[in-house]
């Protein structure tokens, strides 16, 4: 680790410009790198998966549901004095 302390009376020595240059182009080219990466591992599961459900076989569109939670009022046969509201 280069610790410069940055003096007005003295010019930045080339060697630590060059050094600084190049550790932000390398910082940057690994960022892309990686950036670039996960992009074409992104594209290569999308494109996965659009080819896995083009040719995967098609359901029936009709979903049969029972009436079991259908609401209805209360009817007992046996008792007529309750009241249907």
């Amino acid at each position: 680790m280069i610790f410069y302390q940055y003096d007005s009376n003295k010019p930045m020595p080339l060697k630590t410009k060059l050094g600084l240059i190049f550790g932000i182009v390398v910082g940057l080219a690994i960022l892309a790198v990686f950036a670039f990466t996960f992009f074409i591992v992104a594209l290569a599961g999308g494109l996965f998966l659009f080819i896995f459900n083009f040719f995967r076989p098609k359901k029936d569109q009709v979903i049969d549901i029972p009436n079991q939670y259908e609401s209805r009022s209360y009817k007992n046969p046996s008792n007529n004095d309750v009241i249907d509201i």
